[in-house]
């Protein structure tokens, strides 16, 4: 008599986090590149202001383990020198 053995149980996704300047952008396919890297971005996730050699950081999870899809759940862009630039001038 055989015994049915449990399936294995998929393995959970692989966290990650990437900073770096856009390399490419597709906002249609929504492929970005970071560096070498390629990644998908997520419908729900805001693309505002990502352009190419803007800074950003990308969080998401890796899917499967060889040839895996990296799909970006949050993306943040860098502030730019004018967002950290102290005011200038009379400020009153």
């Amino acid at each position: 008599m055989a015994t049915a053995l449990p399936s294995p149980r998929p393995p959970d996704p692989l966290r990650f986090t990437i900073m770096g300047p856009v390399a490419a952008w597709d906002p249609v396919a929504r492929h970005l590149q970071i560096g070498e890297r390629s990644l998908r971005v997520a419908r729900r996730v805001s693309v505002a202001g990502v352009v190419q050699g803007v800074e950003v950081s990308a969080s998401g999870v890796r899917e499967g383990r060889s040839a895996a899809r990296w799909v970006v759940t949050k993306l943040r862009l860098a502030p730019t020198a004018r967002d950290t630039d102290p005011p200038r001038g009379n400020t009153w």
